[in-house]
């Protein structure tokens, strides 16, 4: 886990001329959250309380929102980040020590 989190972090932000009206500021924020729940678990050893799981499904919830059907420019950053929020949130479901 730590070591996608840290391809996470060095991942490039999303091609601000893609964005319309407020993308950008939401996909900053998206970031920061799923950044901010990564942290979390990995700093907790993998014990992730009720509200670090509420922000992973909201964060989640926000991401799938944004990506569009098709080959949009943004699916591209949106789909890597969608799948590294979903190995989050099934981490923190499987029992530590297994």
């Amino acid at each position: 886990m730590a070591n996608r989190h840290t391809a996470f972090r060095r991942s490039p932000f999303p091609d601000e001329s893609l964005c319309r009206d407020d993308r950008g500021r939401q996909l900053t924020d998206l970031r920061a959250r799923l950044d901010d729940c990564a942290t979390s678990y990995l700093t907790n050893l993998g014990h992730v309380d009720a509200p670090a799981r509420d922000a992973l499904a909201e964060t989640i919830s926000g991401i799938e929102r944004l990506v569009r059907p098709g080959r949009a420019p943004l699916n591209g950053d949106l789909l890597l980040w969608l799948r590294f929020a979903n190995l989050v949130a099934y981490a923190a479901t499987v029992p530590l020590g297994r």
